[in-house]
């Protein structure tokens, strides 16, 4: 009971402006919001990002705060929507890499780009087709499909660690085929395939 007190106050207090309160609060939280945001992201430094951003807003929106509401469900609530923003802007980025991509390559008069984008797209079905199957389904799950490395995990029946080997070692197999032939298009493949 008079630690629910102390916390209250402590609140109380952070949403008047009290720096030290804020202090306190960061201190106590960090690594949970981290690793909650590391849970979802499986990128440290993006975890990192996340974990700072929640914290600005928080501090920035203090004022907002109810502080009769449970403060966990708040904080975790910012937490979960700078992750969703983390996602939304991956997807944004990789819509346009392929718009521009796609544009550049395919809508370009000259008849030699166009030639080079479908060679190297019958080069890297090739490479795919070339690699063990359970390597290529996890190549696929990832570049085609859009899966999570945790969705393909379950899919698959696998460890996350499996499907990060895997994955790590097809991109190394095409990156080094397509360095062997110094193939102009290995730009291309980068912007697909990180």
């Amino acid at each position: 009971m008079g630690s629910e007190i102390q916390n209250r106050l402590l609140i109380k207090k952070f949403i008047e402006g009290d720096v030290h309160s804020f202090d306190q609060l960061y201190y106590a939280y960090d690594r949970k919001v981290y690793s909650f945001a590391l849970s979802f992201l499986k990128n440290k430094s993006e975890a990192e990002e996340v974990t700072q951003e929640v914290f600005m807003n928080l501090w920035r929106f203090r004022g907002q705060i109810d502080e009769n509401q449970d403060f966990n469900s708040y904080l975790f609530k910012i937490a979960y929507n700078a992750v969703c923003k983390v996602f939304r802007k991956k997807a944004s980025q990789r819509r346009q890499a392929e718009h521009i991509v796609k544009n550049y390559i395919l809508e370009d008069t000259s008849t030699d780009l166009e030639i080079e984008y479908r060679n190297l797209m019958d080069i890297l079905d090739k490479l795919v087709e070339e690699l063990p199957p359970q390597q290529k389904a996890v190549f696929l799950m990832k570049t085609k499909d859009n899966l999570e490395n945790e969705q393909i995990a379950n899919a698959l029946g696998i460890t996350l660690k499996t499907v990060e080997n895997h994955f790590s070692n097809a991109k190394n197999y095409i990156k080094k085929f397509l360095t062997n032939q110094r193939l102009i298009s290995v730009l291309f493949f980068w912007l697909f395939v990180k």
